[in-house]
């Protein structure tokens, strides 16, 4: 598949945007000081999939 560079950066930084949103509207808590704007698209995800595990979780 032969994407355009630019094409592809502008789906990963909209992908990041959303997940940034989607975790502040959970209620996300940094545990370091770090921006979420520094994560990267995989840490972000990773973020992402654990909070939705936790709220699948019965308790």
């Amino acid at each position: 598949m032969n994407v355009p560079q630019g094409q592809l950066r502008r789906a990963v930084e909209n992908r990041k945007q959303f997940l940034i949103q989607k975790l502040l509207h959970q209620g996300f808590m940094m545990q370091e000081q770090r921006l979420l704007q520094e994560f990267t698209l995989s840490e972000l995800e990773r973020e992402w999939n654990s909070m939705q595990g936790e709220d699948n979780v019965s308790v």
